[in-house]
Order: C-alpha cells, then sequence, then structure tokens
C-alpha cells in the first residue's frame, strides 16, 4: 500500500510540474499565423512589427500576403482563411462586415483630424480646376481610389455644394496610377490619401484645393482605417492572435516614440523612394478603445451618405484582453 501512495505522489508531482511548466512550454513554441493586407499607410503597424523584428522575438511565424482587391481580406479573416488583417479603410470594413460584425474584433483603429488630415483634393497642375467652386463645371472628372467607396463620399460632398451630378464624372484610380503623371493628365481633380496626398503636393505635380476634405466635410475625427482579426481566429489560434496583437502594440508604441524611422519604414513598404515625410494618422490599440462612440457616429455618417444601407451595431466587436489570455 505504501508503494502505492508513493508512485501515486509521484504521478501528482509530475503533473503538477507539467501544469506549471505548459505556460512557458507553450511559450517557447513558434506559432504561425496568416495574415492578408492592403497596402496602405493604415497598414503601418504591420511593417514596423516585421521590420523591427517584433514576430521573431515573440516566436509569431508570420505568412504575409497582399489582397488583390480592397474588401475580399475582409470576408477571408471573417470565415478564418487568414488570422488576421491590417490596412483596411474603414468605410469598406464597416460595409463587408456589417452583415455579422459581431464576428470581428478590432485589434487597432486608424485616425486623423483637421489638425492632422490624411485626405485631399487636390487638381493636376495645368488643369482649369483652381478652387472647390471650379468643379461645378461641365464635363470634370474627379479621380479617387479604386474599388472604395470614396465616390459615395464625393457624391454626398457635391451634392452638398449644389453641384449636379450630371456634371462631373467620377474616376476610379489604382494606387499606382494615383502618382503616375500620365493618369493625371486624364483627370481634373483627384481624392488622395497619405501618402499620395503630400507626395503628389511635394513632387508639385498638383495644386491643393481643399485639404483634410473628407476631415472637414464628412466627420472628424475620421476613421481611415483597421486592423482586425475574427472570433473563430481567436478561438483556435489564441496564442497566435495574442502575439499578433502584442506585436501590434509594440509597433504603435515605436510609431509614437520614433515617428521619423517610422517615416522610413513607411516609404520602403509603400515603395517610395524621396526622403518626405508624410502625415502619420494616429494608431489606437484595441486596449485603447473604450469608448464605441466614435464608431457608432461613422457609421450613422456612413448611412447619411449611403456607403451603407444597413445599422451595424460593432459594440462587442473590439478585442478584449480576456478573450486572448489563457
Amino acid at each position: 500500500m505504501r508503494k502505492v501512495w508513493i508512485i501515486l505522489d509521484i504521478v501528482l508531482f509530475a503533473v503538477l510540474v507539467f501544469v506549471l511548466s505548459y505556460p512557458r512550454i507553450q511559450a517557447a513554441k513558434i506559432k504561425e499565423i496568416k495574415i492578408v493586407h492592403y497596402r496602405s499607410i493604415n497598414a503601418l503597424p504591420l511593417y514596423v512589427a516585421m521590420e523591427n523584428g517584433y514576430f521573431d522575438s515573440l516566436k509569431l511565424q508570420v505568412t504575409l500576403e497582399e489582397t488583390e482587391k480592397l474588401g475580399d481580406e475582409v470576408e477571408k479573416v471573417g470565415r478564418g482563411a487568414f488570422g488576421a488583417g491590417a490596412g483596411t479603410s474603414w468605410d469598406i470594413f464597416a460595409l463587408k462586415a456589417s452583415a455579422s460584425p459581431e464576428i470581428f474584433r478590432i485589434i487597432y483603429n486608424t485616425k486623423s483630424s483637421i489638425d492632422n488630415p490624411q485626405t485631399a483634393l487636390v487638381a493636376p497642375k495645368n488643369k482649369p480646376v483652381k478652387s472647390f467652386r471650379d468643379l461645378s463645371r461641365k464635363g470634370i472628372k474627379i479621380g479617387y481610389l479604386k474599388d472604395s467607396r470614396q465616390a459615395d463620399m464625393l457624391r454626398y460632398i457635391l451634392t452638398n455644394e449644389k453641384i449636379k451630378e450630371d456634371n462631373y464624372n467620377l474616376v476610379a484610380l489604382t494606387p499606382a496610377e494615383m502618382k503616375d503623371t500620365m493618369s493625371l493628365r486624364f483627370v481634373d481633380a483627384l481624392l488622395v490619401t497619405e501618402p499620395f496626398r503630400t507626395y503628389l503636393i511635394k513632387k508639385n505635380l498638383v495644386n491643393l484645393i481643399e485639404d483634410g476634405i473628407l476631415e472637414r466635410r464628412v466627420l472628424a475625427p475620421y476613421l481611415c482605417g483597421v486592423g482586425y482579426t475574427s472570433k473563430v481566429n481567436v478561438q483556435l489560434n489564441q496564442e497566435g492572435v495574442r502575439r499578433f496583437a502584442e506585436a501590434l502594440s509594440m509597433a504603435i508604441d515605436f510609431i509614437r516614440k520614433e515617428p521619423q524611422k517610422s517615416q522610413e519604414i513607411l516609404r520602403k513598404y509603400m515603395e517610395l523612394q524621396d526622403t518626405f515625410s508624410v502625415n502619420i494618422p494616429v494608431f489606437e490599440k484595441y486596449t485603447e478603445i473604450t469608448d464605441v462612440s466614435e464608431i457608432n457616429r461613422t457609421i450613422k455618417k456612413y448611412i447619411e451618405m449611403q456607403l451603407m444601407f444597413r445599422e451595424a451595431n460593432f459594440n462587442n466587436s473590439i478585442l478584449r484582453k480576456e478573450e486572448i489570455q489563457k
């Protein structure tokens, strides 16, 4: 009987040792996660984490894939085909996630303001548009980012300015076309976001018609972009999502402390050869999003502008610490 108790004590001790050491064993294991991103300034925390080795330091193996079409990444993350997404504009994210916002988990938000704008209305040099009212001329062509909801925003703004829709044409441009001098010949004005806003102005390719056009005429603060995962990813790869969220939080701290170095990383990943500095938006970690009123105001504005046609409640879409804690 004594031998049985001794064996039982040994087994219990071994179990206790395993239980106590299990978190360390798990932490030492390399985790994997697939990330889909839209190449934009909104994905800067991802690029900083990649460049500074934060994923490596957290033993997280990241497979990075760029989305072919803005918006496709939202559905892929929602169903768990990718572990997380980054760089998606908020208008597209809201639209795509509106059917089931509760399945998504926001890791960070990107915001701009009138004092630190991400948007501008510009006109190529030697074009007739010198002021906002010149957009009322018949046959005006206005460029905007392809696959975004900027066309709806422009219609909303121009309608408020009493400019008839028959007077202008909206032209969808890819990011590459936004900085192509050949493309600039075919439009009379452009709605641009960073880093193309600064690129075109610093290159003296355009005249500035109105800085901060969306911040001034839509909503401020303006929600530019978002980084996110989904409930299914949290459930199936909790540790991978935890490490990813931690790496992005580290990256946001770096962006705040080292803005100039962050500019260098942005230029590298956005393939901008010049040395000019752009307006870096405010990045807000999920742990800092304690008030969803800005999101709710934004959704209401989207509906007013007819970017969306149904209510969507994102109150439970913020990633919570307890979801990724063991």
